[in-house]
């Protein structure tokens, strides 16, 4: 962590040198890093345009790190590959004139992105979008969805009440869609 501070300052420094003659010119640092948060060297890395036009293509060192020098102000987009990780792509990255934009990449492995999928794929709820059965009371007559993310006011006033089951704010991958009245339960898979 040190050594990114370190270098900020160096390349803050710089960079304060380069605006200083007036440039439409930025950079791009990219720090490169596992899911441990350990650094991660040889990462290919692809500057794109917003409009997905191929600026750059570079590769991290042996501290993970990559600078895009004299990238013209604009809206960027970062494409990592590695093998045995996951593709990462980050849109958005913007640079102003004489500006640093600082990124960290935090790649995934393969085999703990697949893992993730499994878990998510292992979800105890029923995530079909049409109507289950209960499978407790085996009816569908009682069964109604949840709703989340922020309630419309008519939702939060409760009007329909017997249509619905407020869910919260946070949506997670694997949650209840379905709420049974009759057995005052979330429905669950068989």
């Amino acid at each position: 962590m040190n050594f990114k501070i370190t270098l900020f300052l160096l390349l803050s420094c710089l960079m304060y040198n380069t605006a200083q003659a007036q440039t439409i010119f930025g950079a791009i640092t990219v720090f490169t890093e596992n899911e441990q948060d350990s650094i991660l060297p040889h990462v290919n890395i692809e500057l794109y345009t917003k409009e997905t036009l191929f600026v750059s293509q570079m590769k991290s060192d042996s501290v993970g790190m990559i600078m895009f020098k004299n990238v013209p102000e604009g809206i960027y987009s970062l494409k990592a590959d590695i093998e045995n990780y996951k593709s990462f792509l980050l849109e958005g990255v913007i640079v102003g004139a004489g500006m640093i934009s600082f990124v960290t990449i935090n790649m995934q492995t393969i085999e703990a992105f697949e893992l993730k999928k499994r878990k998510d794929m292992n979800c105890m709820y029923d995530m079909r979008n049409s109507k289950p059965k209960c499978p407790i009371c085996n009816s569908k007559k009682e069964v109604i969805p949840y709703v989340y993310g922020l309630p419309a006011e008519r939702l939060v006033k409760n009007e329909d009440q017997e249509l619905y089951v407020l869910g919260g704010c946070i949506v997670r991958q694997c949650r209840p869609l379905w709420y049974c009245k009759r057995d005052k339960s979330d429905v669950e898979k068989r």
